[in-house]
């Protein structure tokens, strides 16, 4: 009765599940089968990784950027225009995840210095000051990214061309956006990308799970491992793509 049902979205529920089923396995009571466990951990993996993204340094200079995307979430940043009035190109400047891009405003006057470019510093969903609830390990963020390439090429004071300069998880998003559309930007600098993409990103998915609950997998279910979260799923589509 305990997770007849688990609400990812509950930012609240899956800890407090989390928390009686502990107390179920320290009595040595264990009622659940292998699926509801599965189902339990993914939620409470969820909620772990909403509140710790929402870093707040605040700004010294450029102007307020906003943009409401397509599914209602807001994304955030500043803007530091080029010298003069002429169209330029612009620098998306994309923090690593969990970082603020207000952490990372000594790149604008690096870029600026040598070149007539305005720079954007832009959080992602769920970090910084924009809206959301937690980052989705590139794969709702290259969409989004999509959506604000569009807006930006249309500006006026742009002339088209977009570079980015995107740090660790954000270098995934940008990758991951270009396998879909390789001629979307002008230029991209990946700083500190995981090397084979994706696969790091799942490899920290298992890594984080044995971390955080491989203990109670082991208790409850013998024979579950965090591997089994990423190749383990229904209808083709594993529990790490869900």
């Amino acid at each position: 009765s305990i997770v007849a049902t688990v609400d990812p979205a509950d930012p609240v529920q899956p800890a407090r599940v989390l928390a009686d089923l502990s107390a179920l396995v320290a009595r040595g009571e264990v009622p659940l089968d292998v699926e509801r466990t599965k189902r339990l951990l993914i939620a409470a993996e969820v909620a772990s990784h909403r509140a710790p993204w929402k870093s707040k340094v605040a700004f010294t200079g450029g102007v307020a950027f906003e943009h409401t995307l397509s599914d209602g979430v807001t994304l955030r940043g500043r803007w530091f225009a080029a010298r003069g009035h002429a169209p330029a190109p612009v620098v998306v400047f994309l923090p690593a995840f969990g970082m603020s891009s207000a952490q990372y405003e000594h790149y604008v006057k690096m870029y600026q210095r040598r070149h007539r470019v305005h720079v954007l510093l832009l959080n992602l969903r769920g970090q910084g000051f924009s809206d959301g609830d937690g980052a989705t390990l590139g794969w709702q963020e290259s969409r989004d990214l999509d959506e604000v390439f569009v807006v930006l090429r249309a500006r006026p004071d742009v002339d088209g061309r977009i570079l980015v300069h995107a740090v660790s998880m954000s270098a995934i998003a940008m990758a991951l956006l270009l396998a879909r559309k390789p001629g979307v930007i002008q230029g991209l600098i990946c700083e500190s990308c995981p090397e084979d993409d994706f696969a790091s990103v799942e490899r920290f998915f298992q890594q984080d799970l044995e971390k955080r609950y491989g203990e109670m997998l082991r208790a409850l279910h013998p024979s579950l491992s965090a591997q089994e979260f990423s190749t383990g799923g229904q209808e083709g589509v594993t529990l790490f793509e869900r």
